[in-house]
């Protein structure tokens, strides 16, 4: 279990409370901005919205998603409701199969934060069936269409639960799904490690398409806007590259949206 694994490892300990004092002012933003977001808009958007509003400008249809923990989930269920429209995905500590926490998501109540999102994060839930029932009825179809995944998790990961965080546990055998299971990093620090980095930044520029960014629960665009400013400096992605770079700002007091997946899941189990 990843947090059993990372109490008994103090290096890895001590690395990630390092990460998450370090970010801490990205959650402690996120939620601000949600408890605040009846006082004035926030610029959130969904990826079909912000998708949408990318064709308009620059004719270009289709997008690349990489999604941190929630944020993955957020954009595999757009990448299977509409498959034509993306070319792969990656993710980064994804609770695929749920994580535990989720359960203590009410207590956001308490600041006027509804938690709607969080709480299909919880394991067991019908929007993660639909999830797994789905991608292994359709994942034929999304590889002729040329749909890939990578995921990116950790057997130390604190929050989510090491098989929860497979993907290759949601579909065994997919040809389409690239996985890469590091150890001795937390949660925060999954994101932010070298290793992690640097196969960020190869997604985006081996590809010419937008790639959408879309943060964890209770944080916002900030971190990937921060995240792109530094693998810019670090020389690992250019000017250009870092123009592909579209930070999401979504509303993650909402359910994702993930209409035609429950549809079918209720029609189908």
């Amino acid at each position: 279990m990843g947090l059993i694994d990372l109490l008994k490892d103090p290096e890895a300990l001590a690395r990630e409370t390092g990460m998450l004092v370090l970010y801490s002012p990205e959650l402690i933003s996120g939620l601000y901005s949600q408890w605040t977001k009846h006082v004035h808009k926030k610029g959130y958007s969904t990826i079909e919205e912000k998708a949408k509003e990318i064709k308009g400008s620059t004719g270009q249809g289709k997008i690349n998603i990489i999604g941190y923990s929630l944020g993955g989930l957020v954009g595999l269920a757009y990448a299977m409701e509409q498959p034509e429209k993306v070319g792969k995905c990656m993710f980064i500590g994804t609770p695929f199969g749920g994580v535990p926490v989720a359960y203590l998501s009410f207590i956001l109540l308490g600041i006027g934060v509804n938690p709607n999102s969080a709480m299909q994060m919880t394991p067991g839930s019908s929007f993660l069936r639909a999830l797994r029932a789905y991608f292994n009825a359709h994942n034929d179809e999304f590889r002729r269409k040329g749909l890939t995944f990578e995921n990116i998790c950790s057997t130390h990961d604190e929050f989510v639960p090491d098989e929860n965080g497979s993907l290759n546990a949601l579909c065994p055998g997919a040809e389409n799904i690239t996985e890469r299971r590091l150890s001795k990093e937390g949660h925060g620090a999954l994101l932010h490690c070298e290793t992690t980095k640097r196969h960020i930044a190869r997604f985006i520029c081996e590809s010419d398409l937008p790639t959408f960014c879309v943060p964890g629960f209770g944080l916002n665009g900030r971190m990937f806007k921060q995240l792109t400013s530094e693998l810019g400096k670090s020389g690992l992605i250019s000017g250009e590259d870092m123009k592909k770079v579209v930070p999401m700002y979504y509303d993650y007091t909402k359910p994702i949206k993930a209409d035609k997946i429950m549809g079918w899941y209720d029609e189908n189990r």
